[in-house]
């Protein structure tokens, strides 16, 4: 988190919260604006607000929303409506990135009844993003026609991919999508 934000919680700690304005899609992109007014979510372009917000998302230990996500947008915390997961991971030569910039570890595949991969990550619970699907079908393993394995690469250990559905998965990886 930056430190003016630190800072700012520190100096105003009774900011109310916000819900149902921050939004980050299946493809990893941040949106503004809420759902079902007459004017829908907008994308996100600008290079800086997109970094601030990459920079102070987390999930936050909160009672009142537990295994939610949120943007520490100074002293005000605003919680993300998330269309799939806490992260959307894109794959490249080997390597999980998450759509704020981090590499993340993979330490576990699911495969949901709705055809979304999801994967345990050393940041918190992810989605595999569709235009990634190529490179994760390059790493399963078909010898083995009992288990389906995934490797990320040759010299990863291979990983089972787990069945689960679309309504189970929030709580396999421990995340809730919306905070209401």
């Amino acid at each position: 988190m930056d430190d003016a934000v630190i800072a700012s919680m520190v100096k105003w700690p009774n900011v109310p919260d916000c819900t149902g304005w921050l939004h980050l899609d299946a493809h990893g992109r941040w949106l503004l604006g809420e759902v079902g007014s007459a004017t829908p979510p907008s994308i996100v372009e600008h290079a800086g607000l997109k970094n601030f917000i990459n920079r102070n998302y987390c999930q936050p230990n909160d009672s009142q929303y537990p295994q939610c996500w949120a943007l520490q947008n100074g002293p005000q915390r605003v919680w993300v409506m998330l269309a799939l997961a806490p992260l959307i991971v894109r794959l490249h030569d080997g390597v999980a990135t998450a759509h704020t910039g981090a590499v993340v570890s993979i330490s576990a595949v699911y495969l949901s009844d709705d055809g979304v991969v999801y994967f345990a990550t050393d940041a918190g619970a992810a989605a595999l993003q569709s235009a990634s699907m190529e490179a994760f079908s390059q790493g399963l393993n078909n010898e083995d026609l009992t288990v389906a394995t995934w490797q990320q690469t040759a010299t990863s250990p291979p990983l089972p991919i787990e069945r689960c559905t679309a309504v189970t998965i929030e709580q396999l990886l421990e995340f809730k999508r919306n905070t209401h």
